[in-house]
């Protein structure tokens, strides 16, 4: 049986864990890296867009290289929250929890 997976649910498991990692400062030149990574990510999924329409290749890598992207930016958004996080799930939930004024939607990142 399904059992629902709501993001308060999720949330409260994520603080049982410790999942939750508080940092003592800010590190600019950490988060300066992660969106490094994410961007030679995005180049490297746009290398891969123009050969895959050419050649019909699997789109799989390119879902995952754009999933990646998602989560290191996300990963550098909260270390300016003084945060770190243990998994995905935890990261999603805790943006979406901690940044209501973004209007997430909490159904999206359980779906990716």
């Amino acid at each position: 049986m399904y059992k629902e997976r709501t993001k308060e649910k999720i949330y409260n498991i994520c603080i049982a864990e410790g999942s939750f990692i508080p940092l003592a400062s800010i590190d600019t030149e950490q988060i300066k890296s992660i969106v490094h990574i994410a961007l030679m990510d995005l180049f490297a999924v746009q290398q891969w867009l123009k050969i895959a329409k050419k050649d019909g290749l699997e789109w799989n890598a390119i879902y995952k290289l754009h999933y990646d992207i998602l989560h290191e930016l996300i990963e550098a958004f909260l270390r300016f929250d003084k945060m770190k996080v243990r998994t995905h799930e935890c990261l999603f939930v805790f943006l979406c929890e901690k940044h209501p004024e973004l209007e997430l939607d909490w159904d999206f990142f359980e779906k990716i």
